[in-house]
């Protein structure tokens, strides 16, 4: 269930908590300087509470709590920074597109509520267990790349599928990825995978472009 929105007096008493490295990150997105946030904050922090979209991109952040009463967004990426815990995604139940890719991820169970995902994000990360993917049916583009799969069994549920990396894994039972008829892209560089196993797919697959080398 989505979280609700908060009240000025909240939102007030949230922004003076945060800190100053965070002030700054919204500020930056707001494109604004701290001296113009102080001369209307409330105009301000509704502002920042309806943004639809939201970087953070090699800032060494480790704790991302401070987004989840942003729960307009729609689009959010996070790249390149040492974050584990996704925990607080669950308030954002409007994105649409989520980038996690280049952080220390391993526990995604949180992603089961973000139902309207069309495109997700998660390579280069420690990502073993895919399972609670099996629901997010509205995705277009998966990026698994470079995490430690073994296990793609539920990925045959994501039959709107165009895209999806899956390369430098550790796959071998491919057979569930002749249900996704719609793929246009597919890539399993790097799994431990032969050339006659990627022939018999590309023939359940032929409209498919499939990389192997």
């Amino acid at each position: 269930m989505s979280k609700k929105l908060i009240t000025k007096k909240e939102s007030m008493a949230w922004w003076n908590c945060l800190s100053e490295e965070w002030r700054d990150l919204f500020l930056y997105a707001l494109e604004i300087t701290l001296e113009e946030f102080q001369q209307q904050p409330g105009f301000y922090l509704d502002e920042l509470m309806t943004l639809k979209s939201f970087e953070l991109d090699m800032n060494e952040i480790q704790d991302i709590s401070a987004l989840g009463n942003l729960i307009q967004l729609t689009e959010l990426t996070i790249f390149d920074n040492p974050i584990q815990d996704i925990s607080v995604l669950r308030n954002l139940t409007r994105l649409t597109d989520l980038t996690l890719s280049d952080n220390k991820i391993r526990d995604i169970s949180v992603l089961k509520n973000l139902m309207q995902l069309k495109g997700l994000g998660l390579g280069n990360n420690q990502i073993q267990d895919i399972s609670i993917l099996r629901n997010l049916t509205e995705l277009t583009e998966l990026t698994l790349s470079n995490n430690q799969i073994q296990n793609i069994s539920i990925l045959g549920n994501l039959t709107q599928l165009t895209g999806l990396w899956l390369n430098h894994n550790q796959i071998q039972d491919i057979y569930p990825l002749t249900k996704l008829i719609n793929l246009e892209y597919l890539n399993l560089e790097g799994n431990p995978l032969t050339q006659q196993d990627i022939g018999w797919l590309q023939s359940k697959l032929p409209n498919c472009e499939i990389k192997f080398y």
